[in-house]
């Protein structure tokens, strides 16, 4: 049986110039590989960065701006010739850390079990709430002030000078008059005719009539509004 004869083919041998060529063409291809590699990497992950950086610099500038200009945050109430309290409340809001739908069905809560705690579904009622610029605006209309300090869990009391000062136990606190800082006692201040509040919270106070003495933490700022520091010491307000 006759073999067939294999042919072998003998590859030629390069010389050494010729490897050198064509080691430097196997770098520069590897080399290309990892520059596209690392180009695609900075581009995908880069994008990622930018992007996730722009949001949080825009969650941060928004809330940054809101703090710049915070003169009208806190609370805030009027008080009608009726006896209802309308308060808003503006309070810092990261829309990236907090919920605002979370945030209304909390208060509506709130509201539901206090008109189920007092029997009358009109005793609060949420009127707005809404959150821009990194600022939430609450907004809530009570009733009565006893329905107020009730569901705040504050000392809020309205009505005749006589009637609601007869009623408090502490005597100690006085007003002076707006128009001329003359100081009065208890006697003199129960002898007054007009409407009297008395608080203890800080907040910017209206009224239906004008304002005619405070407590020594009580700034009147206008006819019918003034500032009010009551966190620490009771806050009075005699207006006709």
């Amino acid at each position: 049986m006759q073999r067939k004869k294999i042919q072998t083919r003998h590859r030629k041998k390069l010389t050494k110039k010729q490897r050198r060529r064509r080691q430097r063409a196997l770098f520069l291809r590897l080399l290309f590989f990892l520059l596209l590699c690392l180009g695609l990497f900075f581009i995908f992950f880069g994008k990622n960065k930018i992007t996730s950086g722009s949001s949080g610099a825009s969650s941060q500038n928004s809330l940054g701006a809101a703090q710049e200009d915070n003169s009208d945050l806190g609370i805030s109430i009027v008080l009608n010739r009726d006896g209802k309290i309308v308060q808003t409340d503006r309070e810092l809001f990261d829309k990236a850390a907090y919920d605002s739908s979370a945030l209304e069905a909390m208060v509506n809560s709130e509201i539901k079990a206090y008109a189920e705690k007092t029997g009358r579904d009109s005793a609060v009622k949420l009127r707005s709430l809404s959150v821009k610029k990194g600022i939430a605006e609450l907004r809530l209309e009570f009733e009565k002030a006893e329905d107020y300090a009730s569901f705040n869990g504050t000392e809020f009391k309205w009505g005749k000078v006589q009637d609601v000062l007869k009623t408090r136990d502490d005597l100690s606190v006085t007003v002076s008059s707006v128009d001329d800082g003359v100081m009065l006692d208890f006697d003199e201040t129960m002898a007054l005719k007009g409407q009297v509040v008395i608080m203890n919270e800080d907040l910017d106070f209206e009224c239906p009539g004008r304002i005619k003495y405070v407590s020594r933490n009580v700034e009147a700022v206008e006819r019918d509004r003034a500032v009010v520091n009551g966190s620490e010491n009771t806050a009075i307000i005699i207006y006709d």
